[in-house]
């Protein structure tokens, strides 16, 4: 288990607490793609089945989330060769404030809900793995702009790739 932050705020009179994760989704990625924004939209312009942020790069404020887990899935059926080459040298950044609160190399943080490529056996190498569980946990404040980016050292794919990050964690905002 994660140390809480000093500044993390359970729920309180009003409100409403509970364990899901925030999500968003990036597709029709290609080789010209090597600064990957997440996040950057709300659910309401582009459906919950790509994110269920509730509005584009912040939380209102109104609400909070204490990210606890970081996971990346590789969404669609893409080419080995493809999924290895997006994350070689590839690295997930995410800024609360335009402040770097975390950064880690991306095949760290890929998760098992991962689509895994044709052909792979359990004796190959492949993407699928745990996600990162937090040492020390990060709170995203309502109202505070952040922004999770992929950066890709070399070319990103191929082929068309889908790509979802999501973060576990607790989300307290006004109850219904």
């Amino acid at each position: 288990m994660g140390e809480i932050p000093k500044e993390w705020k359970p729920a309180g009179t009003g409100e409403e607490e509970f364990d899901i994760p925030l999500y968003d989704t990036e597709g029709g990625l290609n080789a010209a793609d090597t600064n990957i924004q997440f996040f950057d939209q709300g659910e309401a312009a582009v459906g919950i089945d790509e994110t269920n942020m509730p509005k584009a790069s912040e939380l209102p404020s109104t609400q909070r989330f204490l990210v606890k887990k970081i996971e990346v899935f590789v969404n669609d059926v893409s080419a080995a060769a493809d999924e290895h080459t997006m994350l070689d040298r590839s690295v997930l950044e995410m800024k609360i404030n335009s402040k770097r609160v975390f950064v880690a190399p991306l095949r760290l943080l890929m998760g098992g809900a991962t689509v895994l490529p044709a052909g792979v056996t359990q004796d190959e190498d492949h993407v699928a793995g745990f996600g990162y569980d937090l040492d020390r946990y990060i709170v995203i404040p309502g109202g505070t702009q952040f922004s999770v980016v992929i950066e890709t050292a070399q070319t990103a794919t191929g082929a068309d790739m889908e790509l979802t990050v999501a973060l576990r964690g607790r989300w307290v905002r006004p109850a219904a």
